[in-house]
């Protein structure tokens, strides 16, 4: 009898825990609108499994293979290649700051075997899109509006884009242009006097302009002012599962470098953790874009979209919409008869002037947040979008860094190795100097403006860079820490020179020399005590100066005869 009242209980028991599970496993699904990707547990199980596959892929390989052979080198790199192929997956799956992942260790060619970075590549333009209903929600959650029945007409101008014209709150109809141009009435509720998203939109196109891993872009009409906007939104699920996400890929790469001696990503893993904070609230976005419109308001050149803080939120960015193409987009150069190589100075000149004198950058340069546009009155226009991550650089990383180029530029390679261990690479200074040029080390002692950068050279550093990610991975944990943004800065902005063939000219070099020597000079008359001190320094910066000048005129007559005699 006892017994079977025991039994009893423990069956009881079970079948408690049973309904308990069931019912909480229920309400989190039901809580995360049914879709099982919003659950941490399930996002974290998912990485989890995908990173154990590689390990043990990687394991297998290299126990298969002798090290060091051509069945090796290519079994590594269908290894490679697989590991990509599964990062890609769960980058999907997983969305957010793992698609933010994937589009960082895509631009880390000096870092990762060719297979990551091509695979990976693809994020930058497979971000997934959120729904209208979850932008609107985002604004009307952020901004304190309401979207409750208001009546709207589609305007079908562009089926693959079409735009939602508001009517006036006393309509209760839903006019809808269909394929052949005779409106159907649908009959909807009206909510009538709440603020809405239609109070300040005119228009509202229902597909957004591009989609990235953190949010949206729309394209929009202020009713107030009928001025054209861009919209961000971030995507709702973005900012919740980023503690989640972020601790489990710490937890996996810690886990993958004891399993794997040569994977070192920690750095990584560091950098995402400060930053992505910083990239998820639009209002400082909103203060970065400002800030750097207002310091290069002298730059007739240089376009910077104008904020509109009334409707800016952590979640939502309003800004002046400005349209162009993509500042790697050789067909719009020829199109519109656009000298690249002009637009490519004007570039080198904006960042070198971040970089060694303002120490304020803009970090992710990628073709799709810099455009370029043929305005009417036939000038040329840079757009900077997308100010969500900068860099405020110390004086003296700077100074430093400063020194490093003008040192690479001379070249002078004690000078190079001594500053390079004031940074902390030690004897590594040589593949730091390469990694800081993207150049071979043949190329830096021969001096990077001078020594033409060929598609034999790239190659070479590729097949090279694949035998040495531990050293390069042991740089990057060694440098300090604003040191990784830059480089990334710096390979961004070379793929746009490559991609439109300008990557040989000098002058992009010879105004990161001018400005290395502003900032180097700067540091020196602010040390100075004396009159004559500081005339030195004076006569000694406008020399350099003035060597600079007409070292660039004199390639600008090379450039001019050679140009001329292709022509004839």
């Amino acid at each position: 009898m006892l017994r079977h009242a025991s039994w009893r209980l423990v069956q009881g028991i079970s079948l408690g825990v049973t309904a308990a599970t069931a019912a909480f496993s229920f309400y989190f699904i039901r809580r995360n609108d049914y879709d099982l990707s919003s659950i941490g547990a399930v996002r974290f199980a998912r990485a989890s499994i995908t990173v154990a596959r590689i390990v043990i892929d990687y394991k297998l390989t290299m126990r298969r293979f002798s090290e060091g052979g051509e069945q090796y080198a290519e079994a590594m790199k269908s290894a490679h290649k697989r590991s990509a192929e599964k990062l890609l997956a769960l980058a999907c799956a997983n969305g957010g700051v793992f698609i933010k992942v994937g589009q960082h260790l895509a631009a880390l060619g000096y870092l990762l075997p060719e297979e990551y970075v091509k695979t990976l590549s693809v994020l930058h333009s497979r971000a997934p899109e959120s729904s209208l209903s979850d932008a609107q929600k985002v604004f009307e959650e952020d901004l304190h509006l309401k979207v409750l029945g208001r009546v709207i007409v589609v305007v079908m101008g562009n089926p693959e884009r079409p735009s939602f014209s508001f009517l006036p709150a006393s309509s209760s109809s839903l006019i809808v242009a269909s394929g052949d141009n005779r409106p159907t009435i649908t009959d909807c509720d009206n909510a009538g006097a709440d603020s809405s998203l239609e109070d300040v939109f005119s228009e509202f196109e229902s597909r957004p302009q591009g989609a990235a891993s953190l949010a949206q872009v729309y394209k929009a009409t202020l009713r107030e002012t009928g001025e054209v906007v861009a919209v961000k939104v971030q995507h709702p699920k973005v900012k919740p599962h980023s503690l989640v996400d972020m601790a489990s890929m710490e937890v996996l790469v810690k886990a993958a470098a004891k399993l794997l001696p040569d994977f070192h990503l920690l750095w990584l893993v560091d950098e995402m953790k400060k930053n992505l904070p910083l990239e998820l609230d639009f209002t400082n976005e909103a203060a970065n874009a400002e800030r750097v419109r207002t310091m290069y308001a002298h730059l007739d050149y240089l376009k910077v979209p104008k904020i509109h803080y009334e409707y800016t939120s952590d979640r939502v960015l309003t800004m002046e919409f400005c349209s162009g193409a993509q500042i790697n987009d050789l067909d719009y150069f020829l199109l519109h008869k656009i000298d690249r190589h002009d637009v490519c100075r004007k570039l080198g000149a904006l960042f070198s002037d971040m970089i060694f004198v303002n120490g304020v950058v803009h970090c992710d340069p990628h073709p799709g947040n810099v455009l370029v546009s043929k305005n009417d009155d036939a000038s040329v226009s840079i757009i900077l979008l997308d100010h969500g991550l900068y860099l405020t650089l110390r004086d003296d990383f700077r100074l430093k860094y400063a020194q490093l180029w003008l040192a690479l530029l001379k070249p002078d390679q004690n000078e190079i190795k001594r500053i390079a261990g004031e940074m902390g690479v030690g004897e590594l200074y040589g593949l730091f100097a390469c990694m800081v040029t993207n150049r071979s080390w043949k190329a830096v002692t021969g001096g990077v403006s001078k020594v033409i950068d060929g598609v034999d050279e790239r190659d070479e550093i590729k097949a090279y860079a694949a035998t040495l990610i531990p050293q390069i991975s042991q740089v990057l944990e060694s440098v300090p820490r604003p040191m990784v943004l830059i480089l990334k800065t710096n390979d961004l902005l070379r793929s746009i020179e490559y991609r439109l063939g300008t990557q040989n000219r000098a002058d992009s070099f010879l105004q990161m020399g001018r400005c290395c020597i502003w900032a180097v000079h700067e540091n020196a008359l602010q040390r100075a005590h004396s009159v004559l001190s500081r005339l030195c320094i004076y006569a000694s910066l406008y020399w350099s100066l003035f060597k600079i000048f007409m070292y660039e005129r004199y390639l600008s007559i090379v450039y001019f005869s050679y140009a001329r005699s292709v022509t004839v």
